[in-house]
């Protein structure tokens, strides 16, 4: 695997893929297989979403909080050659809004391999007094808009959430993007799956990226940003994007029935407390592997590093 300094970014690859970082940006500036691009922006740190109607009483804290325009510093940026086989990219950062003296001290750490796996290690720490609940803390990437095949396996047909998903069923479910979107009448947060091992989303080809949770995740993916939903007081307020976002999440706040009833019960909160968290990411092609085959060698690839981490250190 090549390593290659151009400016401010750093540039891995070999001769399948290729994937490039930004010294002043978290997350992969470009991930391309064969030449297909199929990262726009991201993955960056992420704690808000659209609001839903029953957070119509904690939203005004939010929105007081500056919750929806937190702001990343990069205080340091460190790569480092593991071995023939693997670098590792991190980042020190520090997330908060532009007033107010609350934040989060994170780390996030990529380790690439030659065979395209993306480690994303990625660990937080609140400083100051935040707010007493999150809505989520999570990963969110822009894809280019034609990778819109979605198969996953965890809960579902349907959408669902930490106090929602009994009903979903364990399985694995295809969808396009289109079809994961629940429409609500008043537009805001929707489609998330729960207790998800792997999701791929592709192209009409079978290109694209699969994500494997260690052991879960939560994911969406959707033709809007969560400010479109944000603003929109109707569906047909809505434009989709050329672009898709996708979710990868590590908690998200339940949906509780509080416009109605009570808040989130405890165990479906997001608190801002420390956390740390690891997704596995990797490009593929479906000719060359399936989606079930890919994420167990992903699995045993991650853990078999960690071992040889833990051999040398």
């Amino acid at each position: 695997m090549s390593v290659t300094e151009e400016g401010r970014e750093l540039i891995l690859g070999n001769d399948s893929f290729r994937i490039s970082f930004n010294r002043l940006r978290v997350g992969i500036t470009s991930l391309r297989l064969n030449g297909k691009e199929l990262i726009q922006q991201g993955p960056r740190l992420n704690f808000w979403r659209a609001p839903i109607d029953n957070d119509m009483y904690v939203l005004p804290e939010w929105r007081k909080a500056h919750l929806d325009r937190l702001t990343e510093r990069i205080d340091k940026f460190h790569w480092e050659q593991l071995d023939e086989t693997s670098v590792r990219v991190t980042w020190t950062s520090r997330i908060a809004p532009p007033v107010y003296d609350w934040g989060f001290r994170c780390e996030t750490s990529y380790t690439v391999t030659s065979s395209g796996l993306i480690i994303m290690d990625v660990k937080g720490v609140p400083e100051g007094t935040l707010p007493a609940m999150l809505p989520k803390i999570g990963l969110q990437m822009e894809v280019p808009g034609d990778i819109e095949h979605v198969k996953w396996y965890g809960r579902g047909p349907g959408e669902s959430y930490s106090d929602s998903r009994e009903a979903g069923r364990f399985g694995v479910y295809q969808s396009n993007v289109d079809q994961l979107f629940t429409e609500y009448i008043y537009p805001q947060e929707n489609g998330n799956r729960t207790d998800v091992r792997w999701v791929s989303i592709a192209d009409g080809a079978g290109i694209g990226l699969l994500a494997a949770g260690a052991p879960t995740l939560d994911f969406s993916a959707r033709r809007y940003t969560d400010g479109d939903l944000e603003k929109a007081q109707h569906m047909s307020d809505l434009t989709p994007r050329d672009f898709i976002t996708l979710n990868l999440d590590y908690r998200q706040n339940g949906l509780g029935s509080n416009s109605c009833g009570p808040a989130q019960s405890p165990e479906n909160t997001v608190k801002p407390e420390p956390f740390q968290f690891r997704i596995l990411l990797q490009a593929y092609m479906a000719e060359d592997s399936s989606p079930e085959r890919l994420s167990r060698l992903m699995s045993a690839e991650a853990k078999q590093h960690d071992m040889e981490a833990n051999h040398h250190a």
